[in-house]
């Protein structure tokens, strides 16, 4: 799941001009060449400022090490930290560690479409392509009815006969 969310953000920033290291892409290099102390997640840089990201678990709001990661992050000139909490529940405990160890970050949490698989339609595509589908079948569906009125000769109303004159038709009727 980590997976589509950080491939997610580097679309995002990728298409807003920042040039976008990670330690979990091949085809991406680790950290910029000036960088120093441990890797984030993912690091993005534009105009000489890097922003460092990180995803924050339950675990890491115990775990000394995240915190001591996140401090090597600031040491580089210029750079800011952001922690993307995966609940919203995490933010209040995480704002209070943040709080006590002095460490200025910006904070969001991820939204349910950033963890979504990229090989899913987008909502907006399969509703075009159901009103498609449903507009489809109803041409269809008065195409079959046009052609099945006009062949036969059924009228379009309903005339009720008594049974004297439907004997009538029948005698007259060529056999």
């Amino acid at each position: 799941m980590q997976m589509h969310f950080l491939r997610n953000l580097e679309r995002r920033y990728l298409r807003s001009g920042h040039r976008v290291y990670s330690r979990y892409f091949s085809e991406l290099a680790a950290a910029p060449p000036n960088w120093k102390g441990g890797l984030a997640d993912m690091i993005v840089e534009k105009d000489g400022r890097q922003m460092a990201i990180f995803r924050v678990h339950d675990d890491h709001l115990r775990d000394p090490n995240a915190i001591s990661r996140w401090r090597q992050a600031l040491e580089n000139p210029q750079t800011a930290l952001k922690l993307f909490a995966a609940r919203r529940e995490q933010l209040k405990p995480l704002k209070r560690i943040l709080r006590d160890q002095g460490i200025s970050a910006r904070l969001a949490v991820v939204s349910r479409g950033q963890n979504r698989p990229t090989g899913r339609l987008p909502r907006q595509l399969s509703i075009k392509v159901a009103a498609f589908l449903l507009l489809l079948v109803a041409v269809i569906a008065l195409w079959f009815t046009a052609l099945w009125v006009y062949d036969r000769d059924v009228p379009l109303y309903y005339e009720p006969r008594d049974l004297e004159r439907q004997v009538e038709e029948w005698k007259e009727a060529p056999e």
